[in-house]
């Protein structure tokens, strides 16, 4: 007699947001930025109240940056948060 596994799936707990890829295209942009501020990305996100591992996820884009992070960023960078934040169209 077999017992009938109730258990979730692995991915039960995972939504696509977690699964997403990092986008490397949007740590490019946010380094040459904070490069050409003449800051290192730890004096970066250290500026901004950030610890390591947020600025990590936000800065690959495993984890979408609110609207008021997004401005911030942008608002440090001096540049337009569109400009950082753009998704490449497909």
């Amino acid at each position: 007699m077999t017992q009938q596994d109730n258990s979730p799936s692995p991915n039960f707990f995972l939504n696509s947001s977690v699964r997403r890829g990092k986008d490397r295209a949007l740590k490019i942009r946010l380094q040459t930025l904070i490069r050409n501020k003449g800051m290192s990305e730890s004096e970066f996100y250290n500026s901004l109240g950030m610890s390591k591992q947020v600025w990590y996820a936000l800065s690959w884009g495993i984890w979408e940056a609110t609207l008021d992070w997004k401005l911030k960023i942008a608002k440090a960078l001096e540049t337009d948060s569109a400009l950082i934040w753009q998704r490449k169209r497909k």
